[in-house]
């Protein structure tokens, strides 16, 4: 099961307004981080804990390379995608407006060619939701109790548990 995830690549993203936007702040992420080894998440108010410097340049280097590799570029981590057989859940919250865009991450998960995987866009109205969850109140707000419910019994049953 994945909550919120998806890897930011210009090639996934349609909107040019969110390509600009995702690149400005993955710009201002290396920049913060390259002097200090890390980025201060916690301080800055944008996490729970700080990223590391070596993390931050990956993820930088996938948005400016367009492509989703290992550092050395021996493992193309997107081509993998098309080999995954289990059963997968990727869920986005419609409000998520920048961290895993509904658009960009349903992109990101077509590379899973496999009949047992599905994506479930977690909005108002959908799920037993009385909201449109984002990034992190898809995972932190009690309300979405009915969304956890239903993703317990995707879970079940792809496991073949009762």
């Amino acid at each position: 099961v994945l909550l919120s995830a998806n890897v930011w690549r210009p090639s996934l993203e349609p909107s040019r307004r969110l390509r600009l936007k995702k690149g400005g702040v993955f710009w201002l992420f290396d920049k913060l981080s390259r002097p200090l080894g890390y980025f201060p998440s916690k301080t800055l108010r944008m996490g729970p804990c700080a990223e590391s410097y070596p993390y931050i340049s990956d993820l930088y280097r996938t948005w400016t390379e367009d492509q989703w590799t290992s550092r050395d570029g021996q493992i193309d981590f997107t081509k993998g995608m098309s080999t995954v057989s289990a059963p997968v859940l990727s869920v986005i919250g419609q409000g998520d407006d920048l961290m895993a865009h509904p658009v960009g991450a349903k992109n990101w998960f077509d590379a899973i060619d496999s009949d047992n995987a599905e994506f479930w866009l977690a909005r108002e109205g959908r799920y037993g939701l009385s909201f449109n969850p984002d990034h992190m109140s898809l995972v932190t707000d009690p309300s979405a109790r009915p969304l956890w419910e239903s993703i317990e019994r995707w879970m079940r049953k792809a496991l073949g548990v009762s």
